[in-house]
Protein backbone atom coordinates (compact mmCIF):
# COMPACT_ATOMS: atom_id res chain seq x y z
CA UNK A 1 0.00 0.00 0.00
CA UNK A 2 1.72 3.38 -0.49
CA UNK A 3 1.64 6.00 2.17
CA UNK A 4 -1.70 7.65 1.44
CA UNK A 5 -3.70 4.35 1.70
CA UNK A 6 -1.83 3.26 4.82
CA UNK A 7 -2.90 6.43 6.46
CA UNK A 8 -6.87 6.01 5.40
CA UNK A 9 -6.70 2.69 6.29
CA UNK A 10 -5.83 3.64 9.52
CA UNK A 11 -8.46 6.24 9.89
CA UNK A 12 -11.11 3.65 9.41
CA UNK A 13 -9.81 1.41 10.96
CA UNK A 14 -10.09 3.87 14.21
CA UNK A 15 -13.72 4.95 12.98
CA UNK A 16 -15.01 1.55 12.25
CA UNK A 17 -13.89 0.83 16.25
CA UNK A 18 -16.55 3.55 17.41
CA UNK A 19 -20.09 1.93 18.02
CA UNK A 20 -21.59 5.20 16.90
CA UNK A 21 -20.18 5.13 13.39
CA UNK A 22 -21.97 1.08 13.01
CA UNK A 23 -25.38 2.44 13.80
CA UNK A 24 -26.33 3.16 10.22
CA UNK A 25 -25.38 1.38 7.08
CA UNK A 26 -26.43 4.29 4.21
CA UNK A 27 -25.98 1.70 1.80
CA UNK A 28 -28.36 -0.55 3.15
CA UNK A 29 -31.12 2.00 2.59
CA UNK A 30 -29.90 1.82 -1.37
CA UNK A 31 -30.04 -1.69 -2.01
CA UNK A 32 -33.18 -2.34 -3.33
CA UNK A 33 -33.53 0.42 -5.89
CA UNK A 34 -29.98 -0.20 -6.72
CA UNK A 35 -31.09 -4.05 -7.73
CA UNK A 36 -33.75 -2.49 -9.69
CA UNK A 37 -32.16 0.51 -11.31
CA UNK A 38 -29.01 -2.11 -12.64
CA UNK A 39 -31.35 -4.74 -13.58
CA UNK A 40 -29.84 -7.25 -11.56
CA UNK A 41 -30.64 -11.55 -11.31
CA UNK A 42 -29.95 -14.02 -9.16
CA UNK A 43 -26.91 -15.85 -10.27
CA UNK A 44 -25.38 -12.67 -11.49
CA UNK A 45 -21.56 -10.97 -9.66
CA UNK A 46 -21.66 -8.08 -7.48
CA UNK A 47 -18.52 -6.03 -6.16
CA UNK A 48 -19.50 -3.86 -2.93
CA UNK A 49 -17.18 -1.36 -3.69
CA UNK A 50 -16.18 0.38 -0.12
CA UNK A 51 -18.05 -2.25 1.40
CA UNK A 52 -17.99 -1.36 5.64
CA UNK A 53 -20.07 -3.83 7.51
CA UNK A 54 -21.51 -5.92 4.88
CA UNK A 55 -24.79 -5.06 4.96
CA UNK A 56 -25.51 -4.04 2.58
CA UNK A 57 -23.08 -7.67 0.58
CA UNK A 58 -25.33 -9.68 2.74
CA UNK A 59 -28.46 -8.06 1.15
CA UNK A 60 -27.71 -9.03 -2.02
CA UNK A 61 -25.83 -12.43 -1.36
CA UNK A 62 -29.35 -13.47 -0.09
CA UNK A 63 -31.28 -12.61 -3.15
CA UNK A 64 -28.53 -14.56 -5.07
CA UNK A 65 -26.19 -12.58 -6.33
CA UNK A 66 -22.74 -13.72 -6.08
CA UNK A 67 -20.68 -10.61 -4.26
CA UNK A 68 -17.36 -9.94 -3.34
CA UNK A 69 -17.14 -7.52 -0.84
CA UNK A 70 -14.07 -4.70 -0.61
CA UNK A 71 -12.80 -2.69 2.22
CA UNK A 72 -9.50 -1.19 3.26
CA UNK A 73 -10.61 -1.85 7.30
CA UNK A 74 -11.22 -5.28 7.80
CA UNK A 75 -12.56 -4.70 10.98
CA UNK A 76 -15.66 -2.86 9.79
CA UNK A 77 -16.91 -6.37 8.51
CA UNK A 78 -19.86 -7.70 10.94
CA UNK A 79 -21.55 -10.12 8.20
CA UNK A 80 -20.36 -13.42 6.69
CA UNK A 81 -19.41 -12.82 3.16
CA UNK A 82 -16.76 -13.09 0.82
CA UNK A 83 -14.46 -9.97 1.87
CA UNK A 84 -11.54 -8.73 0.08
CA UNK A 85 -9.25 -6.69 1.89
CA UNK A 86 -8.15 -3.42 -0.31
CA UNK A 87 -7.89 -0.13 -1.22
CA UNK A 88 -9.65 0.85 -3.82
CA UNK A 89 -7.41 2.82 -6.17
CA UNK A 90 -4.86 -0.69 -5.77
CA UNK A 91 -7.55 -3.42 -5.78
CA UNK A 92 -6.51 -6.65 -7.15
CA UNK A 93 -8.05 -7.74 -10.40
CA UNK A 94 -11.41 -9.13 -10.61
CA UNK A 95 -14.88 -8.75 -12.73
CA UNK A 96 -18.28 -8.54 -12.26
CA UNK A 97 -21.42 -8.16 -13.63
CA UNK A 98 -22.72 -5.12 -11.33
CA UNK A 99 -21.06 -2.85 -9.09
CA UNK A 100 -22.15 -1.43 -5.54
CA UNK A 101 -20.86 1.90 -4.54
CA UNK A 102 -22.37 3.89 -1.65
CA UNK A 103 -21.21 6.22 0.93
CA UNK A 104 -17.41 5.80 -0.38
CA UNK A 105 -16.79 8.39 -3.06
CA UNK A 106 -17.09 11.61 -0.44
CA UNK A 107 -14.31 9.75 1.39
CA UNK A 108 -11.80 9.56 -1.28
CA UNK A 109 -9.05 11.74 -0.81
CA UNK A 110 -9.21 13.77 -3.87
CA UNK A 111 -6.22 12.97 -5.63
CA UNK A 112 -7.14 9.49 -5.40
CA UNK A 113 -10.89 10.12 -7.37
CA UNK A 114 -9.92 9.00 -10.44
CA UNK A 115 -7.99 6.62 -9.46
CA UNK A 116 -10.89 4.57 -7.99
CA UNK A 117 -13.39 5.07 -10.93
CA UNK A 118 -11.01 4.25 -12.97
CA UNK A 119 -10.93 0.51 -11.17
CA UNK A 120 -14.47 0.58 -10.47
CA UNK A 121 -14.95 0.84 -14.19
CA UNK A 122 -11.94 -1.80 -15.03
CA UNK A 123 -13.67 -4.40 -12.96
CA UNK A 124 -17.38 -4.01 -13.79
CA UNK A 125 -18.19 -5.10 -16.98
CA UNK A 126 -22.40 -3.68 -16.57
CA UNK A 127 -24.28 -1.29 -14.30
CA UNK A 128 -23.03 0.25 -11.39
CA UNK A 129 -24.76 2.23 -8.78
CA UNK A 130 -23.50 5.00 -6.66
CA UNK A 131 -24.38 7.22 -4.02
CA UNK A 132 -22.31 9.69 -3.20
CA UNK A 133 -22.97 12.39 0.16
CA UNK A 134 -22.34 16.19 -1.18
CA UNK A 135 -22.16 17.36 2.06
CA UNK A 136 -19.61 17.22 5.06
CA UNK A 137 -19.42 14.31 7.54
CA UNK A 138 -20.00 14.82 11.10
CA UNK A 139 -18.87 11.35 12.42
CA UNK A 140 -15.13 12.40 11.99
CA UNK A 141 -15.10 14.08 15.07
CA UNK A 142 -15.25 11.09 16.73
CA UNK A 143 -11.51 10.45 15.60
CA UNK A 144 -10.63 14.44 15.21
CA UNK A 145 -10.19 13.43 11.32
CA UNK A 146 -12.67 14.58 8.60
CA UNK A 147 -13.99 11.61 6.88
CA UNK A 148 -15.85 13.57 3.76
CA UNK A 149 -12.57 14.66 1.57
CA UNK A 150 -14.43 14.84 -1.95
CA UNK A 151 -17.34 16.67 -0.89
CA UNK A 152 -19.00 17.81 -4.13
CA UNK A 153 -22.22 19.29 -5.43
CA UNK A 154 -24.08 16.43 -7.67
CA UNK A 155 -23.59 17.95 -11.12
CA UNK A 156 -19.90 17.94 -10.40
CA UNK A 157 -20.30 14.04 -9.34
CA UNK A 158 -22.44 13.89 -12.58
CA UNK A 159 -19.67 15.39 -14.85
CA UNK A 160 -16.90 12.90 -13.10
CA UNK A 161 -18.02 9.97 -13.55
CA UNK A 162 -19.14 11.16 -17.23
CA UNK A 163 -15.67 10.92 -17.98
CA UNK A 164 -15.64 7.42 -17.21
CA UNK A 165 -18.70 5.52 -18.78
CA UNK A 166 -20.88 6.87 -21.52
CA UNK A 167 -24.29 7.21 -19.64
CA UNK A 168 -25.25 8.46 -16.23
CA UNK A 169 -28.57 8.08 -14.85
CA UNK A 170 -29.21 10.47 -12.11
CA UNK A 171 -31.49 9.22 -9.75
CA UNK A 172 -31.33 11.80 -7.33
CA UNK A 173 -29.07 15.23 -6.88
CA UNK A 174 -30.23 17.18 -4.18
CA UNK A 175 -28.28 19.11 -1.16
CA UNK A 176 -27.81 15.85 0.65
CA UNK A 177 -26.77 12.82 -2.03
CA UNK A 178 -26.35 12.24 -5.47
CA UNK A 179 -27.44 8.87 -6.67
CA UNK A 180 -26.55 7.42 -10.44
CA UNK A 181 -26.57 4.39 -12.14
CA UNK A 182 -23.74 4.18 -14.78
CA UNK A 183 -23.44 2.09 -17.92
CA UNK A 184 -20.96 2.01 -20.76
Amino acid sequence: MDDLATTEAEKYRQIWDRPEYRKFSPGLGECEAAFTACGMASGQALIDFGAGTGRASAWFVERGLSVVAVDHAANALECDVYFVRACLWEMPAMLADFGFCCDVMEHIPPSRVDDVLRAIRARVSGRCYFGIATRPDVMGRLIGKPLHLSVHSGDWWAAKLSEFWGAVDVRRNDARDFVAVVSE
